[in-house]
């Protein structure tokens, strides 16, 4: 939680939301809360908040940067405070790093469950893993292995090596 004026300055937050940024109390209060977003999520901000006089509300995805400079997806919620004269905004910031990643590993298992109908070819198929899953780690080295149990083999039907320059494999034994 944090309070702010209508100009963005910071004037109260709670302690996990400078845990959540990094900040003590006195530097998290010396900034207004622009700074704490990413640059490219400021139009968002601002067509979300210049609403707040018709709504008495508003909530919007953001990125915000910690004193660290890592940056982190937020559902930003704010509330219009009328305290006699004084307009102040309470907002409440809520990292939605886990959320975003549940959603991007959906849509990759989606797509990938797509490509088992729509694809002509195991290596096509194989091809559409790889990509899939280079959106949600590093598969600058993929391997897709099959195993034989009457020759106790391995087999590579798909593989990308940086370092190969042969990308075919021989069946072979694992080794311990």
């Amino acid at each position: 939680l944090f309070v702010h004026d209508l100009d963005g300055n910071i004037l109260e937050v709670n302690f996990k939301t400078l845990d959540l940024f990094g900040f003590t109390k006195d530097d998290f209060l010396e900034k207004k809360i622009t700074q704490l977003l990413l640059a490219s999520s400021l139009d968002k901000f601002w067509s979300a908040h210049q609403k707040i006089s018709e709504n008495d509300s508003y909530s919007c995805e953001v990125e915000c940067v910690k004193k660290t400079g890592e940056v982190f997806p937020a559902q930003l919620s704010s509330t219009l405070l009328k305290l006699g004269e004084d307009r102040l905004i309470q907002g409440v910031v809520k990292d939605i790093t886990e959320e975003k990643l549940s959603e991007r590993i959906q849509s990759v298992l989606f797509n990938i469950a797509e490509a088992t109908s729509s694809s002509e070819s195991l290596h096509e198929l194989l091809e559409i893993i790889h990509q899939e899953l280079g959106t949600l780690m590093d598969t600058t080295n993929f391997y897709v292995a099959l195993f034989d149990k009457k020759t106790g083999l391995y087999s590579f039907p798909y593989c990308v090596d940086e370092k190969e320059e042969d990308e075919t494999f021989t069946p072979q034994e694992l080794k311990e």
